[in-house]
């Protein structure tokens, strides 16, 4: 079974996006998993990274930072031969200068960014676009 890692430092905001993802159907042939901490979720980005179907991270974890770890988990499935779709979600608005260059890293690394807050449909549109560009 596939997996779809939802990593925030909020349980409550990792509780929400896996209702939205349930919304669309994503629980069905996938398990879903959150992470509120940057390490416990770096630990199962390594274990599991064949079994990821799709990876969403807040940009701000304890421990390890959600960029980390889409580094990390871009670079295992390149190992691996496969590619693993990337959603970052962030609280840095990219139209202030201080946020720029954040945004501009993360898009050379994942596959879609979203600003909070958000609705549920841009969560389920990013989502759909980020597996898209990974097929």
């Amino acid at each position: 079974m596939k997996k779809i890692l939802v990593l925030h430092r909020s349980q409550d905001a990792c509780e929400l996006l896996v209702e939205y993802l349930k919304i669309m159907g994503m629980n069905g042939a996938n398990k879903i998993e959150t992470y509120t901490d940057g390490a416990k979720a770096a630990e199962a980005v390594k274990s599991e990274i064949c079994d990821i179907r799709l990876l969403v991270t807040a940009d701000i974890l304890p421990s390890v930072s959600g960029e980390e770890i889409a580094k990390l988990a871009k670079g295992l499935a390149r190992e691996e031969g496969i590619d693993v779709p990337v959603l970052l979600v962030t609280a840095k608005d990219p139209d202030i200068a201080l946020f720029k260059e954040a945004h501009q890293r993360f898009q050379s690394i994942g596959n879609g960014i979203l600003v909070e807050p958000f609705s549920r449909k841009a969560f389920q549109d990013a989502v759909r676009e980020a597996i898209a560009a990974c097929n």
